[in-house]
Parts: C-alpha cells; structure tokens; sequence
C-alpha cells in the first residue's frame, strides 16, 4: 500500500543518517516472503543500483544452510544463519546484532516459523496470552542496539497462497510458485520504545550495547530476569502494531483477507488445526 508509511519507509532506506540502523518486523506466511516480498515492496533502481542497502536477514541454519551450494546462495543473499530452539542468547544471533549495531538494514520475522493462516500467529500454549505470541529475539535487538534502530512494522496477506505448505509435515506442496494470487503489504508508522527502555535504564543502570564485532565465537551472557522482561515489553508493542496493521488489512479486504491455502483446507478441517494459531488443537 503506497501511503505515507510506505514512503517514509522508503526513505529510512536510504536517508536515515549515518550509523543509524532500520529494523523491519513482518509476519512469516510462506518461504518466499524473503527474498520475494521484501525485494518486490523495494523500487527495482534502489535494488539494482545499490544492493548496499539491501537488508540483512536471519534463516533457520538447518533450512538454509544444509549444504555448501544453499550455505553459499544466501549468504550472497544477506542472510545469516540462525540456529532454531537455541534461544535469543545463542552465539549465532550475535553475528547479526552486529550487522544491526554498524548501522545496517536487518528484517526479522519475530513468529519464528512461517503460519499460513492469514492471522499474526507465533508461540503457542498457555503462555501465548501471558507474555504475548512473538519471540522475544527482537526485543533483544532493539534493547541492545548502540544507537537506537528506526522500527517499521510490515503486514502482508496471501503469500500463503504462493508456497503452500502442508500443515502436517511442514513442507512445501508444490515444487513451483503458485501464481494468479493477490499479495498485499502495508506498512505502520515508526515504532517507538524509548520510553520502556528509558525506565529500565532509571532502574537498573545503562544496557550494555553490543559491538559492531560482534561474532560467533564470543561467549556472551544469559540475559537477566529484568532484561527479559524489557525484550518481552518492547516484543509485546511489536506485536500491538501487527495486530493494527492486520485489522486494517481485513477491515479494507473484507471477504477478500486471505485465510489458509485452499490446498490444506481439508487437512486443518480433519486434523483440526486451530484456524487462529495454526496449530493442532491437541498439541
């Protein structure tokens, strides 16, 4: 949708001033939303004449670096590899809160794992309501950065339909893109956490920030118990503007807001996946 939000988007891209990271949020529908989405929200002249600016990302390693030619593919690509179950105090994040702490575009997909019901999903089970349904990985990004990245919320719908994916085995039903479908991406005005950051500062002295440096084989720390509870509080306004962009996205498409791919709509009705998380409601 281009509005104002799209706009000012666009120019956080390219005039955000020096060292200042951008941090983009999105929900994860299918495989292709990186690189096929976000390629396709970016002016083909800013991504062909200058890739520099180009975002980093994260992949589960297991996915996207099980081999040499893929391990190859999308490091070229900006991505970098995630170990998943590992928590956000694992030595591979590190090598990204790097890239984010020099100054550079970084997306995240903060529902860990891709949901083709059309609605924000992510963590599930009792806990869900209690400390919200996003990963707290993000909150960690933000709370730690030197210089306090710019945040800008992205909500898409339809790329279920693209890639499907069966619900059961987790992988994809067809070998090539499905096209003849409608995608579309909105984006929310800047995201500001200065004032949960603020007040955990007042309380328990300054965050450390991480380095530019910051690598794979440094040790690191476990986050503290208040650490956890500030990456939670900053997760949770993640998750607020989502759910906004979200609402505004079924609010404009009405009958049109694309829910699960047609080709597993039988197997959520047998296996009784719940339609609001994506999950068996048994698990």
């Amino acid at each position: 949708k281009k509005d104002e939000n799209y706009y000012v988007f666009l120019n956080s891209i390219k005039n955000r001033g020096k060292n200042v990271p951008l941090l983009t949020v999105s929900n994860h529908a299918s495989p292709l939303d990186d690189p096929c989405l976000l390629g396709a929200v970016i002016p083909l002249p800013m991504a062909a004449l200058k890739p520099e600016l180009l975002r980093f990302s994260i992949c589960a390693r297991e996915i996207c670096f099980k081999n040499a030619a893929l391990s190859t593919f999308f490091s070229l690509s900006k991505v970098m590899p995630i170990i998943r179950g590992d928590g956000i105090d694992q030595k591979m994040f590190r090598l990204f809160q790097g890239r984010l702490a020099a100054g550079s575009w970084c997306h995240i997909f903060p529902e860990g794992q891709c949901f083709q019901i059309g609605a924000l999903s992510g963590r599930k089970g009792s806990r869900r309501q209690e400390i919200g349904r996003l990963k707290w990985g993000v909150g960690k990004l933000i709370a730690h950065s030197p210089v306090r990245p710019i945040v800008v919320p992205i909500f898409h719908t339809g790329m279920q339909n693209l890639m499907p994916l069966d619900p059961i085995t987790r992988k994809s039903i067809h070998f090539w893109p499905r096209i003849g479908n409608v995608i579309t991406a909105r984006c929310g005005p800047r995201i500001d956490v200065s004032d949960l950051i603020d007040a955990h500062e007042r309380k328990f002295g300054k965050l450390e920030a991480y380095s530019t440096t910051s690598n794979s084989r440094e040790s690191g720390r476990e986050s503290t118990e208040a650490e956890l509870a500030l990456y939670s509080a900053i997760t949770r306004k993640i998750e607020e503007a989502l759910l906004k962009l979200e609402w505004e996205a079924r609010s404009e498409l009405k009958e049109r807001f694309p829910t699960f791919p047609k080709e597993v709509r039988e197997t959520f009705k047998e296996c009784e996946f719940d339609p609001e998380t994506g999950y068996k409601k048994d698990s």
